[in-house]
């Protein structure tokens, strides 16, 4: 014991004492190959005081030897010092600096004055003693070896009593092990013997079977076509090659039955999550592709970073998401869709990249200008059996499949493999049952520059284009096959959905009403002049469509034909007629636009758009909060036709701003007397005179923006051909032609254009009448909305002849009324 603590040099009355005043008591570092100095941030009496260790690489730990394998300094202040080690600490390893002091109490306190030392030093020495009871009793715990071990040392003793094992990295007991031991035991084929040699290896017992020779495990080659030769062949991965049935093998048909299974899940698959849009039910979709599906683009001023994990930058607008936008926009079903794309993904690299189930109810596939490539080295065959094994997993994983095609490539040429890749997608399509969407021709009729990023990817505009191709598949009814193809003038009410053309109709009500409907089956949709919505979706299969529709939409409500988005630039990716010596006219697809009031337009085919380029449209009528009732649509009718017969603007042309609109034909003949069926054909009827003439009400009659207006209606012309006059000086055989015109909103005129003869004969006078208006005692207003209207041509004729009446006048494309644009 040390005699006092004055002599040993401890402060005198006055001084300040440190205390013990941080817990820290040890540190640790992981050496970089250079340092040689570590420090320690704790007091210690003598440099024996601490314990400093070393764990290497494969966790071995050692403990250094003071002053040969290093030496310390700052040993008895109170801030901590640096062990410095003789060679620098190797990269990688870890380096512990512990204290550890001796549990003894070394100072003797002695009694001074009516300080009583000894009390104090009692108790101090209990302390210790305590703190060398704790330790004792720690010294028996189960511990790891040192700060930086990541293992617990059991030096050599058993640990009892520990439960059966649960999870995969739970320790396991003696019972556990020895149960599945002898459980996997059980099922193995085993001899008496203490001690078998190995098995020769796969390679040297590949076509033959086990025997034993000289005690030990060999292979042995069969004799030819005997029975343990077939088995062989009928136990390896081929066997079901050797069984015939009928005039295929085994193989064969187990291959079929696997893929008729197949394809009757994704059908089923299919047909559910249609139903699920059609009823308004949550419906959850994955897009898995490449860069395309990814949204990639690199170059556009407005790219973001890819919000899916896309090693590349991204165009503001992906398809998939495109995709849920429209379909949460027309459908009243929740819609989430998951972007599974990734720039440079092949079939293979996309097939092991995602390996879980996205637990969704259709997949829509795009892969293969990658594979076209030879990106990843990836091969035709190798794409084709990956293309299979994604198909067979994602219908495994409960979800319909539906294939696309690869995009067009700067608008795609016959020489682009990646076109001849994606055609064998059709094949596929065909063994699973799965539908096919046609990428490549969605985006032809657009300017390159305003879609493209580069050579491949899209910008948002381009990705916005296609996205709302896909949807309009979606919602037609794509997954289920029943496209309809528009070639041909196609109508349908508002309501049926059963046709290949797809109708929504979200916060819009469906009645039948047949008095107030403006068609016979009475089919009536209100749209919510607020936030309703209704929607058609189909594949026009021509290169130009006029569209009309019949209802009382009136002023305030959004109509689209397509939904074009600006570029970066700003432009509108139009789709257009392709010919630039016909630029001038302008012949674009129609967009959308807000409604003007056209009251006239209730009830009659009215003019709303056209399309341009064969591909997937929707068409929508909306409310956007403009005005103040519901709207109502009944019919909707797409009308096929020649590009001159599409609208045209040409304000370019002029500096007043006019609007072209093409026209035609719109031709009535009268023939009187006239031969009926049951006329011989050598028979000539008598000759007949020529009273009153009653023809519908002409199109060109009807204004652009309204019935009642009078002043932008057209002419009527009338030529009347009078042959075989029974009295010639009387009525002359000839020419008469007329012109018919409104002017004034209730009144018509007819004036003489031209006569071969002055006996030729003429009108009257010229009526227009509506419906069930007749005669001279009618009104002679212009027909109402509801009213069809005729026109009574009054002659009085002087002989009898035989006279043919052509009347002929222009028509604003088929409309009989006005336009809603």
């Amino acid at each position: 014991m040390i005699q006092s603590a004055c002599a040993l040099g401890a402060k005198q009355f006055g001084e300040t004492y440190m205390t013990v005043s941080t817990e820290v008591d040890h540190n640790d570092y992981t050496g970089n190959g250079i340092t040689t100095s570590f420090p320690y941030t704790f007091r210690i009496f003598k440099k024996s005081d601490l314990v400093v260790q070393v764990v290497d690489l494969n966790e071995n730990i050692t403990e250094l030897i003071l002053d040969t394998d290093y030496t310390v300094t700052g040993a008895g202040g109170y801030t901590g010092g640096n062990v410095v080690l003789a060679a620098p600490l190797a990269n990688g390893y870890q380096i512990s600096i512990s204290r550890e002091l001796p549990v003894t109490q070394e100072i003797d306190l002695r009694n001074q004055g009516k300080f009583f030392a000894e009390v104090h030093e009692d108790a101090f020495d209990k302390l210790t003693m305590l703190i060398q009871q704790v330790r004792s009793l720690f010294s028996l715990a189960l511990r790891k070896p040192s700060f930086v071990a990541n293992y617990y040392d059991a030096i050599g003793n058993y640990i009892r009593n520990l439960r059966d094992p649960s999870r995969p990295q739970d320790a396991a007991t003696k019972n556990y092990v020895d149960n599945s031991v002898q459980s996997n035991l059980n099922r193995t084929f085993r001899v008496p013997d203490s001690y078998i040699s190995e098995m020769p290896s796969l390679s040297l017992l590949e076509g033959k079977i086990i025997g034993v020779s000289g005690g030990k495990p060999v292979g042995v080659l069969p004799s030819s076509g005997s029975a343990s030769d077939v088995m062989l062949l009928l136990a390896g991965a081929d066997g079901t090659d050797y069984i015939g049935y009928g005039s295929d093998n085994l193989t064969t048909v187990i291959d079929g039955i696997l893929k008729s299974d197949y394809a009757m899940r994704n059908a089923r698959a299919l047909g559910t999550a249609y139903v699920k849009l059609q009823k308004g039910s949550s419906i959850k979709i994955c897009c898995v592709g490449d860069s395309i599906t990814a949204g990639h683009d690199t170059t556009s001023p407005d790219v973001i970073p890819s919000p899916s994990g896309n090693p590349f930058t991204v165009a503001p607008i992906q398809y998939p998401g495109r995709v849920q936008y429209n379909i949460n926009r027309y459908t009243s079903a929740p819609c989430k869709v998951i972007n599974r794309g990734y720039s440079g993904d092949t079939a293979k690299s996309s097939y092991e990249r995602w390996t879980t189930n996205p637990d969704v109810d259709v997949v829509h596939v795009m892969l293969g200008i990658n594979d076209a490539i030879g990106y990843y080295s990836a091969t035709f065959d190798e794409y084709c059996q990956y293309m299979e094994l994604i198909v067979r997993r994602y219908i495994d994983w409960g979800a319909g499949v539906c294939l696309h095609t690869a995009t067009a490539q700067t608008f795609n040429n016959l020489n682009n493999i990646s076109t001849h890749y994606t055609n064998y997608i059709y094949n596929l399509a065909k063994e699973y049952g799965c539908p096919v969407f046609e990428s490549e021709g969605e985006l032809q009729y657009c300017n390159y520059a305003d879609i493209y990023s580069d050579g491949i990817h899209f910008n948002k505009s381009g990705y916005a284009k296609y996205g709302d191709a896909v949807s309009s598949f979606i919602l037609s009814g794509g997954w289920i096959g029943r496209n309809k193809k528009v070639n041909s003038y196609t109508s349908m009410q508002t309501g049926r959905a059963s046709e290949g053309i797809g109708f929504y109709n979200k916060n819009s009500g469906l009645t039948i009403d047949f008095a107030n409907s403006y068609v016979f089956n009475g089919a009536v949709t209100a749209i919510d002049k607020n936030n309703g919505i209704a929607s058609w979706h189909f594949f026009c299969d021509c290169e130009f469509a006029n569209v009309y529709l019949i209802g009382d939409i009136g002023a305030g409500m959004r109509i689209g034909i397509s939904s074009p988005e600006a570029n970066a630039a700003g432009n509108m990716p139009y789709n257009q007629f392709q010919i630039k010596s016909n630029t001038n006219e302008r012949l674009l697809e129609t967009s959308f636009y807000t409604t003007a009031e056209r009251t006239a337009a209730n009830g009659t085919k009215s003019y709303a758009g056209s399309l341009v380029g064969r591909g997937w449209k929707t068409i929508y009528v909306e409310g956007i909060g403009a005005r103040s009732e519901v709207a109502y649509l009944n019919y909707i009718i797409i009308e096929p036709t020649q590009p001159n017969n599409s609208s045209q603007t040409a304000d370019s042309l002029y500096s007043d701003g006019v609007t072209l609109h093409k026209g035609q034909d719109d031709v009535v003949v009268i023939n009187k007397p006239y031969a009926s069926r049951s006329t011989s054909g050598y028979e000539v009827p008598a000759a007949t005179s020529l009273g009153l003439v009653r023809i519908p009400l002409p199109n060109a009659l009807r204004g652009f923006a309204s019935n009642n207006l009078y002043y932008d209606s057209r002419c009527v012309h009338v030529t009347i051909k009078t042959v075989g006059s029974q009295n010639t000086e009387l009525m002359a055989n000839g020419i008469t032609q007329l012109i018919i015109y409104r002017d004034s909103a209730t009144t018509i005129k007819c004036e003489v254009e031209r006569k071969t003869s002055t006996l030729c004969i003429e009108p009257t006078s010229v009526g227009l009448y509506s419906t069930n208006q007749d005669g001279s005692g009618g009104s002679a207003t212009f027909p109402s909305t509801m009213q069809v209207g005729y026109i009574d041509i009054n002659f009085v004729s002087a002989a009898t002849a035989y006279f043919s009446i052509e009347i002929r006048s222009p028509s604003l494309m088929s409309a009989p009324s006005t336009w809603l644009c």
